[in-house]
């Protein structure tokens, strides 16, 4: 699934789930998942607001990771596209979404100055 980068007032960026994704990948009966980010796994609290009117994922960990990825470039500065797959009940790994191609890169055999 696909979810968003969000700064949080706080100081924290954490990931925006969104209405849909929250009621269809996160029963309510599981307070807590568990995200896998590279060799280091998190288990992030939902609070109820998750799924009443907030599917955001906030953890101070996850913030953490975030930023070391935004300051190794190997995610965007502003708001950023991931991927969250899950792995199993309650349990996802979060990659960072390949990159779309550009619509303003060359065609194969021509030359750009």
């Amino acid at each position: 699934m696909v979810v968003h980068t969000q700064a949080r007032n706080c100081g924290l960026v954490g990931l925006q789930i969104g209405d849909t994704q929250a009621r269809e990948f996160f029963p309510q009966e599981n307070p807590y998942i568990e995200i896998q980010l590279d060799d280091l796994r998190i288990l992030c609290p939902l609070p109820p607001s998750f799924w009443q009117d907030r599917p955001e994922i906030c953890d101070f960990r996850l913030s953490e990771w975030l930023d070391a990825k935004r300051t190794t470039g190997k995610l965007a500065c502003g708001a950023a596209e991931l991927t969250l797959v899950p792995t199993g009940t309650g349990s996802f790994r979060l990659l960072p979404t390949p990159p779309k191609p550009s619509l303003e890169s060359p065609l194969p055999g021509t030359w750009m100055a």
